[in-house]
């Protein structure tokens, strides 16, 4: 007896034979796709990651990184450089309002906006970088809290230190005595490259 098979009806493919199913109107991927997606996603973060890791961590001030995706010849993008103050958790001080990361980035930004103190100074305000403080620039690898003047989202050739006074001056105005903390020394002050 012979053997006949059924060809299915023209028109659009089923769903079931494309790798996609269909539930509610809309297309999703199957198990094996978004394995794919997935695997692919983290190939790419692997060479991210690689290719910022060939930037220096750290750079003094004077040792402006390339904008942010400037292609470097043999490294590739520039990362994401924050300038900024790095303390060792354990140097800070609670202030006015605590000792949380919240609490010491709004202490910050209120002495930021408090050191605005000429006029001249007060028109330069929507010029000038808003400060901000983070923990953990470069990952997992990192303990430090950081106090955030700029970046080199913006070319950090035009960067002075004119332009991060005011970020200076909203600091912590203490530390732990015993943490020796000094605000202008190498490793404290300059250029950090971030997890991004």
């Amino acid at each position: 007896m012979a053997r006949t098979t059924t060809q299915p009806p023209p028109g659009p493919v089923p769903s079931s034979s494309t790798g996609m199913s269909s539930k509610g109107g809309k297309a999703r991927a199957t198990a094996p796709e978004s394995r794919h997606d997935q695997s692919a996603k983290k190939v790419a973060r692997k060479q991210t990651e690689a290719t910022r890791m060939l930037f220096p961590e750290y750079r003094t001030f004077d040792d402006k990184p390339p904008k942010r995706g400037t292609m470097v010849e043999g490294k590739g993008p520039t990362p994401l450089y924050a300038l900024a103050w790095r303390f060792n958790p354990l140097a800070l001080l609670p202030g006015p309002s605590g000792g949380s990361l919240t609490a010491l980035e709004s202490d910050f930004i209120t002495r930021w906006a408090e050191s605005f103190r000429t006029k001249a100074d007060r028109q330069r305000i929507d010029q000038i970088y808003r400060p901000l403080v983070l923990e953990s620039l470069d990952g997992y690898r990192d303990y430090y809290v950081y106090y955030i003047a700029a970046s080199n989202a913006d070319d950090p050739a035009k960067i002075t230190l004119g332009d991060v006074k005011f970020a200076k001056r909203a600091l912590p105005p203490k530390f732990v005595p015993e943490a020796n903390v000094d605000v202008d020394s190498d490793g404290v002050f300059g250029w950090f490259r971030t997890d991004k």
